[in-house]
Protein backbone atom coordinates (compact mmCIF):
# COMPACT_ATOMS: atom_id res chain seq x y z
CA UNK A 1 0.00 0.00 0.00
CA UNK A 2 1.77 3.44 -0.90
CA UNK A 3 1.87 5.64 1.87
CA UNK A 4 -0.18 8.22 0.26
CA UNK A 5 -3.20 5.92 0.81
CA UNK A 6 -2.34 4.99 4.28
CA UNK A 7 -2.02 8.57 5.28
CA UNK A 8 -5.76 8.95 3.39
CA UNK A 9 -7.10 5.84 5.51
CA UNK A 10 -5.90 7.33 9.10
CA UNK A 11 -7.32 10.67 8.24
CA UNK A 12 -10.30 8.64 7.34
CA UNK A 13 -9.87 6.68 10.45
CA UNK A 14 -9.64 9.61 12.81
CA UNK A 15 -13.17 11.34 11.06
CA UNK A 16 -15.27 7.94 11.30
CA UNK A 17 -13.57 5.34 13.54
CA UNK A 18 -14.63 2.08 11.66
CA UNK A 19 -13.83 -1.74 13.14
CA UNK A 20 -14.83 -4.30 16.17
CA UNK A 21 -13.80 -1.57 18.88
CA UNK A 22 -16.97 0.58 17.13
CA UNK A 23 -19.18 -2.45 17.50
CA UNK A 24 -18.55 -3.46 20.64
CA UNK A 25 -19.05 0.32 21.98
CA UNK A 26 -22.86 0.08 20.19
CA UNK A 27 -23.57 -3.20 22.02
CA UNK A 28 -22.09 -1.63 25.31
CA UNK A 29 -25.01 1.26 24.76
CA UNK A 30 -27.78 -0.96 24.25
CA UNK A 31 -26.93 -2.88 27.38
CA UNK A 32 -26.27 -0.14 29.26
CA UNK A 33 -29.61 1.46 28.43
CA UNK A 34 -31.35 -1.84 29.24
CA UNK A 35 -30.06 -1.83 32.82
CA UNK A 36 -30.38 1.84 33.00
CA UNK A 37 -34.36 1.73 33.03
CA UNK A 38 -34.65 -1.66 34.31
CA UNK A 39 -32.55 -0.20 37.53
CA UNK A 40 -33.67 0.51 41.14
CA UNK A 41 -34.76 4.02 41.61
CA UNK A 42 -32.68 3.97 45.11
CA UNK A 43 -29.72 3.12 43.77
CA UNK A 44 -27.27 4.73 41.87
CA UNK A 45 -27.86 4.22 37.91
CA UNK A 46 -24.94 2.01 36.20
CA UNK A 47 -22.18 3.32 34.35
CA UNK A 48 -21.65 2.89 30.76
CA UNK A 49 -17.60 1.49 31.00
CA UNK A 50 -19.10 -0.67 33.36
CA UNK A 51 -20.23 -2.56 30.20
CA UNK A 52 -16.70 -1.77 28.29
CA UNK A 53 -14.62 -4.14 29.74
CA UNK A 54 -12.36 -3.56 26.86
CA UNK A 55 -12.37 0.29 27.35
CA UNK A 56 -11.70 -0.09 31.04
CA UNK A 57 -8.42 -2.38 30.16
CA UNK A 58 -7.57 0.13 28.09
CA UNK A 59 -7.41 3.05 30.14
CA UNK A 60 -5.38 1.83 33.19
CA UNK A 61 -2.53 0.79 30.76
Amino acid sequence: MPEEHLTEYQLFYQEQPFGLWREDYRAAQIAYLLAAVNSEPKKSPPKLTEFMPFFCSRRGR
